[in-house]
Protein backbone atom coordinates (compact mmCIF):
# COMPACT_ATOMS: atom_id res chain seq x y z
CA UNK A 1 0.00 0.00 0.00
CA UNK A 2 1.75 3.27 -1.17
CA UNK A 3 0.40 5.16 2.11
CA UNK A 4 1.73 2.43 4.37
CA UNK A 5 4.98 2.61 2.49
CA UNK A 6 5.24 6.24 2.75
CA UNK A 7 5.39 6.21 6.39
CA UNK A 8 7.82 3.55 6.53
CA UNK A 9 9.63 5.89 4.35
CA UNK A 10 9.39 8.72 6.85
CA UNK A 11 10.23 6.74 9.26
CA UNK A 12 13.08 4.49 8.27
CA UNK A 13 14.48 6.86 5.01
CA UNK A 14 14.34 5.41 1.60
CA UNK A 15 18.02 3.89 1.86
CA UNK A 16 17.63 1.71 4.99
CA UNK A 17 14.11 0.86 4.36
CA UNK A 18 15.59 -0.50 1.05
CA UNK A 19 18.75 -2.54 3.09
CA UNK A 20 15.65 -3.88 5.40
CA UNK A 21 13.80 -5.69 2.79
CA UNK A 22 17.12 -6.98 0.90
CA UNK A 23 17.98 -8.19 4.17
CA UNK A 24 14.71 -9.64 4.75
CA UNK A 25 13.88 -7.14 7.69
CA UNK A 26 10.50 -7.05 6.33
CA UNK A 27 8.07 -4.23 6.98
CA UNK A 28 4.72 -5.28 5.97
CA UNK A 29 2.73 -2.47 3.73
CA UNK A 30 -0.76 -4.72 3.42
CA UNK A 31 -3.77 -2.81 4.51
CA UNK A 32 -5.88 -5.52 4.74
CA UNK A 33 -6.80 -6.53 8.56
CA UNK A 34 -8.13 -10.24 7.91
CA UNK A 35 -6.04 -12.57 6.05
CA UNK A 36 -6.00 -16.38 6.28
CA UNK A 37 -2.66 -17.89 7.30
CA UNK A 38 -0.62 -19.65 4.27
CA UNK A 39 2.66 -21.12 4.06
CA UNK A 40 5.03 -18.90 2.84
CA UNK A 41 7.05 -19.71 0.00
CA UNK A 42 9.50 -18.35 -2.50
CA UNK A 43 10.58 -14.46 -1.87
CA UNK A 44 8.45 -12.27 1.14
CA UNK A 45 7.09 -8.97 -0.44
CA UNK A 46 5.85 -6.37 1.97
CA UNK A 47 2.38 -5.74 0.24
CA UNK A 48 1.78 -9.85 1.35
CA UNK A 49 2.61 -8.65 5.06
CA UNK A 50 0.64 -6.62 7.51
CA UNK A 51 3.09 -3.97 9.56
CA UNK A 52 2.08 -4.03 13.22
CA UNK A 53 -0.53 -1.45 13.91
CA UNK A 54 -2.72 -3.51 11.13
CA UNK A 55 -2.03 -6.33 13.31
CA UNK A 56 -2.82 -4.99 16.52
CA UNK A 57 -5.88 -4.13 14.86
CA UNK A 58 -6.90 -7.63 13.15
CA UNK A 59 -6.20 -9.39 17.18
CA UNK A 60 -8.68 -7.19 18.81
CA UNK A 61 -11.15 -8.04 15.97
CA UNK A 62 -10.82 -11.66 15.85
CA UNK A 63 -10.91 -11.87 19.71
CA UNK A 64 -14.22 -9.82 19.73
CA UNK A 65 -15.94 -12.37 16.89
CA UNK A 66 -14.77 -15.44 18.61
CA UNK A 67 -16.13 -13.81 22.10
CA UNK A 68 -19.62 -13.15 20.87
CA UNK A 69 -19.76 -16.95 18.97
CA UNK A 70 -19.53 -15.24 15.76
CA UNK A 71 -16.94 -17.71 14.32
CA UNK A 72 -15.79 -21.06 15.49
CA UNK A 73 -12.20 -22.28 16.88
CA UNK A 74 -10.65 -23.52 13.29
CA UNK A 75 -11.50 -19.84 12.03
CA UNK A 76 -9.85 -18.60 14.98
CA UNK A 77 -7.09 -20.70 14.43
CA UNK A 78 -6.10 -19.57 10.79
CA UNK A 79 -6.32 -15.69 11.83
CA UNK A 80 -4.07 -16.36 14.85
CA UNK A 81 -1.41 -18.50 12.93
CA UNK A 82 -1.96 -15.87 10.21
CA UNK A 83 -1.14 -12.76 12.59
CA UNK A 84 2.44 -14.71 14.35
CA UNK A 85 2.87 -15.71 10.90
CA UNK A 86 3.12 -11.62 10.12
CA UNK A 87 4.93 -10.81 13.17
CA UNK A 88 7.47 -13.42 12.52
CA UNK A 89 8.26 -12.84 9.07
CA UNK A 90 8.97 -8.59 10.52
CA UNK A 91 10.81 -9.90 13.52
CA UNK A 92 8.68 -8.31 16.12
CA UNK A 93 9.25 -9.24 19.45
CA UNK A 94 7.81 -6.97 21.99
CA UNK A 95 4.93 -7.23 24.58
CA UNK A 96 2.38 -7.15 21.70
CA UNK A 97 3.80 -10.47 20.54
CA UNK A 98 3.68 -12.27 23.56
CA UNK A 99 0.09 -10.94 24.19
CA UNK A 100 -0.69 -12.81 20.97
CA UNK A 101 1.10 -16.04 22.17
CA UNK A 102 -0.41 -16.38 25.66
CA UNK A 103 -3.28 -15.47 24.46
CA UNK A 104 -3.04 -18.57 21.95
CA UNK A 105 -1.83 -20.88 24.30
CA UNK A 106 -5.10 -20.52 26.95
CA UNK A 107 -7.48 -21.18 23.63
CA UNK A 108 -5.05 -24.32 22.88
CA UNK A 109 -5.82 -25.32 26.02
CA UNK A 110 -9.77 -25.00 25.71
CA UNK A 111 -9.93 -26.66 22.93
CA UNK A 112 -7.75 -29.55 23.75
CA UNK A 113 -5.22 -28.10 20.48
CA UNK A 114 -1.99 -29.88 22.06
CA UNK A 115 -0.11 -29.01 18.58
CA UNK A 116 -0.36 -25.21 19.27
CA UNK A 117 -0.18 -25.52 22.58
CA UNK A 118 3.13 -26.49 22.55
CA UNK A 119 4.14 -24.65 19.21
CA UNK A 120 3.23 -21.25 21.62
CA UNK A 121 4.79 -22.12 24.54
CA UNK A 122 7.94 -23.06 23.09
CA UNK A 123 7.40 -19.53 21.23
CA UNK A 124 7.37 -17.56 24.81
CA UNK A 125 10.18 -19.55 26.14
CA UNK A 126 12.13 -17.84 23.70
CA UNK A 127 10.40 -14.27 23.94
CA UNK A 128 10.58 -13.82 27.63
CA UNK A 129 14.44 -14.46 27.40
CA UNK A 130 14.28 -10.49 25.98
CA UNK A 131 11.01 -9.46 26.27
CA UNK A 132 9.68 -9.35 30.36
CA UNK A 133 6.59 -10.16 31.04
CA UNK A 134 4.47 -10.64 34.13
CA UNK A 135 2.60 -13.39 32.80
CA UNK A 136 5.69 -15.66 32.43
CA UNK A 137 5.26 -17.70 35.36
CA UNK A 138 2.21 -18.99 34.77
CA UNK A 139 2.88 -19.69 31.21
CA UNK A 140 6.14 -21.45 32.50
CA UNK A 141 4.09 -23.44 35.09
CA UNK A 142 1.72 -24.66 31.54
CA UNK A 143 5.16 -25.88 29.73
CA UNK A 144 5.75 -27.99 33.31
CA UNK A 145 1.55 -29.93 32.91
CA UNK A 146 2.67 -30.24 29.07
CA UNK A 147 5.47 -32.59 29.88
CA UNK A 148 3.12 -34.63 32.14
CA UNK A 149 1.48 -35.41 28.56
CA UNK A 150 4.87 -35.74 26.10
CA UNK A 151 7.09 -37.43 28.63
CA UNK A 152 9.54 -34.85 27.80
CA UNK A 153 12.26 -33.14 30.62
CA UNK A 154 10.74 -29.49 32.10
CA UNK A 155 14.52 -28.94 32.14
CA UNK A 156 13.80 -27.15 36.06
CA UNK A 157 16.75 -26.38 36.59
CA UNK A 158 17.07 -23.97 33.32
CA UNK A 159 14.39 -21.68 35.09
CA UNK A 160 14.96 -18.23 36.68
CA UNK A 161 15.41 -18.22 40.03
CA UNK A 162 12.91 -14.87 40.07
CA UNK A 163 10.31 -17.09 38.11
CA UNK A 164 10.97 -20.58 40.11
CA UNK A 165 10.69 -19.44 43.32
CA UNK A 166 6.79 -18.28 42.41
CA UNK A 167 4.27 -20.40 43.80
CA UNK A 168 2.07 -20.98 40.62
CA UNK A 169 5.79 -22.75 39.36
CA UNK A 170 5.82 -24.54 42.58
CA UNK A 171 2.64 -25.70 42.13
CA UNK A 172 3.28 -26.88 38.79
CA UNK A 173 6.52 -28.64 40.05
CA UNK A 174 4.76 -30.47 42.87
CA UNK A 175 2.23 -32.26 40.80
CA UNK A 176 4.84 -33.29 38.31
CA UNK A 177 6.67 -34.93 40.89
CA UNK A 178 3.14 -36.44 42.26
CA UNK A 179 2.64 -37.49 38.71
CA UNK A 180 6.18 -39.42 38.08
CA UNK A 181 5.71 -40.85 41.42
CA UNK A 182 2.39 -42.50 40.43
CA UNK A 183 0.68 -41.08 43.91
CA UNK A 184 -2.90 -40.99 42.50
CA UNK A 185 -4.00 -40.07 45.57
CA UNK A 186 -2.41 -36.64 45.82
CA UNK A 187 -2.74 -36.33 42.36
CA UNK A 188 -6.66 -36.60 42.79
CA UNK A 189 -6.77 -34.68 45.74
CA UNK A 190 -5.09 -31.96 44.58
CA UNK A 191 -6.56 -31.78 41.12
CA UNK A 192 -9.90 -30.52 43.68
CA UNK A 193 -8.25 -27.00 44.29
CA UNK A 194 -6.97 -26.58 40.44
CA UNK A 195 -7.69 -23.47 38.35
CA UNK A 196 -9.41 -24.57 34.96
CA UNK A 197 -6.14 -24.15 32.74
CA UNK A 198 -4.38 -26.63 34.76
CA UNK A 199 -7.30 -29.01 35.47
CA UNK A 200 -7.62 -29.25 31.47
CA UNK A 201 -3.87 -29.95 31.17
CA UNK A 202 -3.65 -32.35 33.79
CA UNK A 203 -7.27 -34.39 32.09
CA UNK A 204 -4.48 -35.05 29.27
CA UNK A 205 -2.34 -37.50 31.79
CA UNK A 206 -5.79 -38.57 34.06
CA UNK A 207 -6.34 -41.72 32.36
CA UNK A 208 -2.84 -42.82 32.89
CA UNK A 209 -3.41 -41.94 36.82
CA UNK A 210 -6.72 -43.60 37.16
CA UNK A 211 -5.49 -46.75 35.71
CA UNK A 212 -2.54 -46.80 38.52
CA UNK A 213 -4.88 -46.57 41.33
CA UNK A 214 -7.31 -49.54 39.56
CA UNK A 215 -4.54 -51.84 39.34
CA UNK A 216 -3.40 -50.58 43.29
CA UNK A 217 -6.91 -51.12 43.98
CA UNK A 218 -7.17 -54.54 42.43
CA UNK A 219 -4.34 -55.87 43.88
CA UNK A 220 -5.07 -54.24 47.04
CA UNK A 221 -9.05 -56.06 47.52
CA UNK A 222 -7.51 -59.69 45.78
CA UNK A 223 -8.02 -62.57 47.43
CA UNK A 224 -4.73 -64.18 48.21
CA UNK A 225 -3.71 -67.01 45.90
CA UNK A 226 -3.48 -70.83 47.59
CA UNK A 227 -1.11 -72.85 46.37
CA UNK A 228 -2.00 -76.57 45.23
CA UNK A 229 -1.72 -78.93 48.05
CA UNK A 230 1.47 -81.48 46.76
CA UNK A 231 0.67 -84.19 49.64
CA UNK A 232 -0.78 -87.69 48.67
CA UNK A 233 -3.97 -88.85 50.19
CA UNK A 234 -3.40 -91.40 52.33
CA UNK A 235 -5.15 -94.75 51.82
CA UNK A 236 -5.75 -97.40 54.60
CA UNK A 237 -6.87 -99.83 52.25
CA UNK A 238 -6.99 -101.16 48.56
CA UNK A 239 -10.77 -100.89 48.96
CA UNK A 240 -10.89 -97.34 49.82
CA UNK A 241 -11.08 -94.46 47.19
CA UNK A 242 -9.89 -91.33 48.58
CA UNK A 243 -11.93 -88.27 49.03
CA UNK A 244 -10.38 -84.89 47.01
Amino acid sequence: DVSIRRLHVRKYGPKKLETMIHKNEIVGTNTEMLKEFTRSSGTLKPENIRPKNILQDAFTHVKKQFSKGLEDYEWMLRQLKSIRQDLQTQNIEDEFTIQVYQYHAKLAIANGDIGELNTCLTRLRDLYQSVPSSDEAEFRSYHIFYCMFSGQDPELAQLPAEVARLDVIQNAIRIYRIYKRNDYYNFFKIYQDQCEENCRLMDLVIHKVRYVALCALRKGFSPPKRKPSTALPVVDSDDQVPTL
